[in-house]
């Protein structure tokens, strides 16, 4: 079957334009690699399109790194939400799934989760595992846990999105290098010899970026370029960081001399550091898992700013909104440290991770 060079050109034309949903974009690379005889490529689609069963391994993109958040139940009706559980009093077997995420839904479940009017959707703990952990998570004045779950953000799910369109990008236009190089006036991509188009299938959905580019031309300047984006993303990391520290500071400062916090008090003491160096942070930690860190931090500051904004919470609700960013500030530095063999990579951090008292450095 003669198979026009212009399929191709369609197909990424519909990649690039973003009022054509992916998963429509994928269905039509799933019908262009059935009729090249891609079998990579098609067994790829197949599991993006229908989700990815369990005896498959699913790929990192899919792999998000997340938390653990519980609801608490006290006397007289009271609750406590969005409250952080530490993996270290979970049981062993429910600490291995406590930092990480795997989404093996259809692609376009995950359109609609991304595109829903929802800014964060949970993935619920069976009822069975809040009872495990109960015992070992209960906290002062007769709280008990009664609900366990891992956030999800629009951020992670784009994350997934762009992960699978940009990998589709990479090697339809690694296949459309080939077909420019067969002979002048062949139009049929039938004649694309498969060992490299396999090759390139390979490459670009499962194997180095950085090879990848040795075969198709723009890889590498656009591996470069998510290099300067990550650094980019780690200034943003490190300055949020520090800019929730600095509230956190603030209010505690003004608790010890007696003093009230007005709302202009706080905004000027939620301030990013100017010119962070975040070169070492964006090298060693990747693109998305630092959206992902930003996320928490930026959600963390509107949380606690608004908390102490507000003339209706209690100097007690107050100061119990300061322990959550701090506890957030310490948790988003120990994943930062584990990701990178247990250091962290900048000054500023570690500067945060010891007035925190975030542990041992």
């Amino acid at each position: 079957m003669e198979i026009p060079a212009r399929v191709l050109s369609d197909i990424i034309q519909h990649v690039t334009d973003p009022n054509t949903r992916l998963s429509t974009t994928l269905r039509e690379a799933r019908v262009l690699s059935s009729r090249m005889v891609l079998d990579d490529l098609e067994q790829w689609l197949i599991h993006e399109l229908s989700g990815y069963p369990t005896d498959v391994e699913i790929p990192r993109y899919r792999h998000l790194v997340s938390r653990v958040l519980g609801t608490y139940s006290g006397p007289f009706h009271q609750r406590i939400s969005n409250y952080q559980l530490p993996v270290s009093h979970m049981p062993d077997f429910l600490q291995e799934n406590a930092s990480e995420l795997i989404l093996p839904n259809p692609l376009r479940e995950i359109e609609s989760m991304a595109s829903g009017a929802e800014d964060q959707l949970r993935h619920p703990w069976l009822p069975e595992a809040v009872l495990l952990m109960r015992d070992g998570m209960k906290l002062s004045g007769g709280f008990e846990l009664i609900e366990a779950y891992q956030p999800i953000t629009k951020h992670q799910l784009e994350g997934i999105l762009d992960a699978v369109g940009n990998r589709l990008l990479e090697l339809l236009l690694g296949i459309e290098k080939l077909a420019r190089a067969m002979p002048a006036g062949s139009d049929d991509l039938a004649n694309i010899p498969k060992e490299e188009a396999q090759r390139i299938v390979q490459i670009t959905v499962y194997g180095d970026a950085l090879v990848a580019g040795e075969i198709q031309g723009g890889a590498v300047q656009q591996m470069l370029k998510g290099e300067r984006m990550s650094v980019e993303i780690a200034g943003l990391v490190i300055s949020g960081i520090s800019a929730l520290a600095s509230v956190v500071e603030a209010w505690r400062s003004a608790q010890k001399i007696g003093e009230k916090l007005t709302p202009k008090q706080i905004d000027d003491a939620d301030l990013p550091l100017p010119g962070v160096e975040a070169s070492e942070l964006g090298r060693v930690i990747n693109e998305g898992i630092l959206n992902t860190i930003l996320a928490n931090i930026e959600t963390a500051r509107g949380r606690l700013k608004e908390a102490l904004k507000d003339p209706s919470n209690s100097n007690q609700a107050k100061d119990h909104e300061v322990k959550i960013a701090a506890a957030t500030i310490c948790a988003e530095l120990a994943r930062i440290r584990q990701l990178n063999a247990g250091v962290l990579p900048s000054k500023e951090l570690k500067e945060l991770w010891i007035s925190h008292n975030c542990g041992t450095s």
